[in-house]
């Protein structure tokens, strides 16, 4: 070992520069966190069973699922895919968050939903929906007990995107589906899904329609998760994104989509003619680290309200492989929901 003198290191001056140079390097290894150690824990739910929209809701889960795999390195992801042929519940769903491997102080927790969905009309408070199947009650889970579970886990980010409507169902015309390929895992996570899932910190809470809006589903996949998985793919590279520029394009693109497929706007089973489908943000990380809670989007003229009456019996569209639905539920109910899931026969 060379001993350390004033004269090794060419005098005080020097000395002292060439320290405080090594302790900058210590603080920064020992408080630094590398993308490296952290994972993405990814809990993925297409509801089979949800009437008029099962399928295209399933095939939603499987484009996240498959741009998640293509976009980050298998070290860094854990994926959850919920069984399509469970008769899922409320309790069932809040289980499954539960049980998932516990992530570390630094690792995100991302729960991704392709159902139905409503809003209370009294209460004005967002639920996912699992309607009755097989004459089996399922029932409601209101968003907020979903956050509380995901972020009772411990993660450093919560990241909670649905597919699903803030209103009521309706049938509409068909429309031509498209799938994505499934990619091979990549040996590093790609700058965007760093940028989104692995830097920030606290909550994400997004999801596909604004208050008062249907969200619309084809059998290959909705209005909402197919713009989602193509920017998420087409921006792979981008190291620069934030949550708030993201959910402004991924905005910007579901619109667009929108438009390509109903240039006359759709109308519903009363007449009530929606104009679009706008991303909505409950909540996002701020670039400062500050979380915020955004404003609604007051729906486009002419787009259906939040209380539309319904037929008597009517819960949902029939789909079919010719007809399109929207993913939503009907007026907030007392169901006491089944306690395990059980499976399809």
């Amino acid at each position: 070992m060379i001993p350390f003198t004033t004269k090794s290191c060419g005098g005080w001056p020097r000395c002292v520069r060439l320290l405080l140079l090594l302790s900058s390097l210590v603080v920064a290894v020992a408080f630094a966190v590398p993308a490296s150690a952290q994972v993405i824990h990814l809990i993925v739910v297409g509801d089979r069973n949800a009437s008029g929209v099962g399928e295209g809701a399933w095939a939603n889960a499987i484009k996240v699922r498959d741009v998640f795999v293509g976009n980050v390195a298998p070290s860094q992801l854990k994926v959850t895919l919920v069984d399509p042929n469970l008769i899922t519940t409320p309790e069932y769903l809040l289980s499954v968050i539960d049980n998932a491997p516990k992530p570390g102080p630094n690792d995100t927790m991302v729960f991704y939903y392709a159902g139905h969905g409503f809003i209370d009309t009294a209460q004005r408070l967002p639920y996912l929906y699992l309607p009755e199947w097989n004459n089996l009650p399922r029932g409601n889970l209101a968003r907020s007990a979903v956050i509380k579970h995901l972020q009772d886990k411990g993660a450093r980010l919560t990241v909670l995107l649905t597919d699903c409507s803030s209103s009521f169902a309706a049938a509409a015309s068909r429309l031509p589906g498209k799938s994505l390929h499934r990619k091979d895992p990549p040996a590093t996570t790609s700058p965007l899904f760093t940028a989104l899932f692995l830097k920030p910190s606290s909550l994400v809470d997004v999801t596909g329609a604004s208050p008062g809006e249907y969200g619309l589903y084809w059998p290959t996949g909705g209005i909402f998760t197919v713009p989602l998985v193509t920017v998420l793919e087409n921006q792979k590279d981008s190291a620069d994104v934030t949550w708030p520029t993201f959910v402004v394009t991924l905005r910007t693109e579901v619109a667009k989509h929108f438009q390509q497929q109903f240039p006359e706007g759709w109308k519903d089973e009363i007449g009530h003619v929606q104009w679009t489908q706008t991303v909505y943000a409950y909540q996002l990380p701020q670039v400062n680290g500050l979380m915020t809670n955004v404003e609604p989007v007051s729906p486009a003229r002419g787009s259906a309200p939040a209380a539309l009456p319904r037929r008597a019996g009517s819960t949902s569209a029939i789909f079919s492989s010719r007809s399109m639905a929207a993913s939503c539920g009907p007026k907030a109910i007392s169901i006491k929901p089944l306690t395990v899931a059980a499976r399809r026969p």
